[in-house]
């Protein structure tokens, strides 16, 4: 009976490859995104994340955290204050994604052209603003997330990984990524499993990736 049992397990298919969770670590030491916001903007990227079979975590970062005790893999999303000028990205920039082969890989959110493409107001924080920040940079990182894992694969024509998100795409009640992307971020996610423990990303070099705005002019279409 022993060897029957042996043979079953000898001759059972191996397990199939899991891929890790991702830890989406987010640093906004100048506090640009209401802390009141943030249970809300995690579920939002992990929903959309896992809405497609992948596993990603959000975690902000606090203030004097020691990092390194984030297991791999993990990226870091920081919120700019600023505009993306220096960054040598186009006007209207919402975020960005940079990195080396071999090295890290950073998403750079730039806050005010999140704001002016949601026809926000400075200073407008009322729970409609605030759910629409949530959803609107949810997406927004989503796609430099997916830069990070894929950075070969570029833009597609429509859905999430569009190089130009309107208001309205930011705030649909769906957005679709697409299937190219979704493979190659897939596999990028079991190839850095595969190097659990390493603080570099197992995944080709690529230019810096950016999501713009809708090219808008002053007055700017604030929302009220």
């Amino acid at each position: 009976m022993a060897a029957w049992v042996f043979l079953a397990l000898a001759l059972a298919p191996p397990a199939p490859e899991t891929a890790p969770t991702l830890t989406l670590v987010w640093h906004d030491s100048t506090r640009q995104f209401p802390a009141a916001g943030l249970g809300r903007l995690a579920e939002e990227v992990e929903a959309l994340f896992r809405e497609n079979g992948l596993s990603v975590t959000f975690h902000p970062a606090a203030d004097q955290e020691n990092l390194r005790r984030i297991p791999e893999p993990r990226v870091n999303a920081i919120v700019l204050p600023g505009e993306s000028g220096r960054f040598g990205v186009p006007p209207n920039t919402m975020a960005a994604a940079h990195g080396e082969k071999g090295g890290k890989y950073s998403i750079f959110v730039f806050y005010p052209g999140v704001r002016r493409t949601l026809g926000h107001r400075d200073g407008q924080t009322s729970p409609r603003h605030l759910a629409e920040l949530t959803r609107a940079l949810a997406r927004i990182v989503a796609h430099e997330v997916v830069h990070v894992l894929a950075p070969e694969s570029g833009h597609a024509e429509s859905g999430l990984m569009s190089g130009r998100l309107t208001r309205e795409e930011l705030l649909g009640d769906v957005i679709d990524l697409d299937g190219p992307s979704l493979e190659r971020a897939a596999s990028a996610m079991k190839e850095w499993g595969s190097a659990t423990g390493s603080s570099k990303f197992p995944i080709p070099a690529a230019p810096l990736r950016s999501i713009v705005g809708p090219e808008v002019q002053p007055p700017w279409p604030f929302v009220r």
